[in-house]
């Protein structure tokens, strides 16, 4: 890949960004704000039991809610760091976003979780 990271290790890097991404969520999920965070970001009619339902399982490390995680060029996905398809049910992430930030595991983290977090 001359002088580029192997794909299995921008896998690896992408698949512990998630697991990262799973600890925030169970840390969300028990802190004691969380009904009021959850109100702020989906308004009042939010259905809290729902909602923390849903979150609980996203949270959890073999959840089958989680979408698979593929790795693309950057053109493929109109050069933007990561995507979502639905019909995939897949995100796709930018191997040069991934090269870019193989030692910024938060940002990788914010990617995924900004569509794995706003599927549902």
């Amino acid at each position: 890949m001359n002088n580029k990271m192997t794909l299995h290790s921008l896998w690896d890097i992408a698949q512990n960004s998630l697991l990262l991404a799973q600890e925030k969520l169970q840390e969300f999920i028990i802190d004691v704000n969380f009904n009021n965070k959850i109100q702020l970001a989906f308004g009042d009619n939010v259905d809290i039991v729902t909602t923390t339902s849903l979150l609980r399982e996203f949270a959890k490390l073999n959840s089958f809610l989680l979408p698979k995680i593929e790795i693309c060029s950057e053109l493929e996905i109109n050069g933007a760091k990561g995507a979502f398809s639905g019909s995939n049910y897949a995100i796709y992430l930018s191997q040069k976003f991934l090269e870019q930030n193989c030692n910024n595991s938060g940002a990788i983290v914010n990617v995924i979780s900004f569509y794995a977090f706003k599927l549902h």
